[in-house]
C-alpha cells in the first residue's frame, strides 16, 4: 500500500514528499530505496542519477521487467542507445508482453535510420498487442521503408 502512495506522489510531481517517504520507509531496503529514488530522479529529469539508482537496485537483487524498462528509458534520455537497447531486450526477455519496451527499442532503430529493424520489432510487438497506436507505428515505418 505504501508503494502505491509513493508512486502516486511521484506521478503527481510531489517528489520531495515521495523522497521523504522513501527515505523513512526503505532506508534499509536498498533495492526498493534505489528503485524509488531512481523514479524520483527520472521525474526530475536527473537521468544520470536515475541510472545510478536503478543499477544499484538491480545490484541489490531487484530483477524484473519494469526496472530494466526504467533503466533503458534513462539510458535513452541520455542518448546511450547501446545500453538502452540492452535494457529493453532484458525487459522483453523477462516479460515478452511489455509493449513499451518494443516501442522504445523500435524508436532507437528509427532515430538511427534503421527502419527495417524498427519495422521488424513493431511487427513482433503486434503479435502481443493489437493496439491501434502500434498499428499506426507499423504503417508509418512501412511507408518509410517503401519511400527510402
Amino acid at each position: 500500500m505504501l508503494e502505491k502512495y509513493i508512486i502516486k506522489f511521484i506521478n503527481e510531481n510531489d517528489i520531495n514528499y515521495a523522497k521523504k517517504l522513501i527515505e523513512k520507509n526503505f532506508k534499509d531496503n536498498y533495492k526498493l530505496y534505489n528503485y524509488y529514488m531512481g523514479l524520483c530522479c527520472c521525474c526530475e529529469k536527473k537521468y544520470f542519477s536515475a541510472i545510478y539508482h536503478f543499477k544499484e537496485a538491480i545490484k541489490n537483487g531487484l530483477i524484473n521487467a519494469v526496472i530494466y524498462y526504467n533503466l533503458g528509458t534513462a539510458y535513452l534520455e541520455t542518448d546511450n542507445y547501446k545500453l538502452a537497447v540492452e535494457c529493453f531486450l532484458n525487459c522483453i526477455e523477462l516479460d515478452s508482453k511489455f509493449i513499451n519496451s518494443y516501442i522504445n527499442l523500435a524508436y532507437i532503430y528509427y532515430i538511427n535510420k534503421d527502419f527495417k529493424t524498427a519495422y521488424r520489432i513493431i511487427k513482433l510487438c503486434l503479435s502481443y498487442s493489437e493496439d491501434v497506436k502500434i498499428k499506426d507505428i507499423e504503417k508509418k515505418l512501412l511507408s518509410l521503408i517503401c519511400y527510402s
